[in-house]
């Protein structure tokens, strides 16, 4: 099973990807991992790496300054400055 991750600000989208787990900066300065499956939640972001892997290889590593991530079951959609 996959994830797909995207990342948008408002200049557009940053990211458009399919992986198998997601990495993400929490607001507490903390780290969150999400795989397939995820039950749904609203996460508050803070300034950090978002990283993606799918097959034991990371596919995209891009720093945020901060945001807010809605996590699906299939889909985790960041949002960001």
């Amino acid at each position: 099973m996959k994830i797909r991750l995207k990342i948008v600000s408002p200049a557009g989208i940053l990211a458009d990807v399919t992986c198998d787990s997601v990495n993400l900066p929490v607001s507490d300065g903390g780290g969150c991992g999400i795989k397939p499956g995820h039950a749904p939640e609203l996460i508050s972001l803070g300034a950090g790496i978002v990283s993606a892997s799918l097959d034991g290889k990371e596919v995209i590593s891009r720093e945020i300054p901060s945001g807010i991530a809605s996590v699906m079951p299939d889909s985790v959609s960041v949002i960001t400055e």
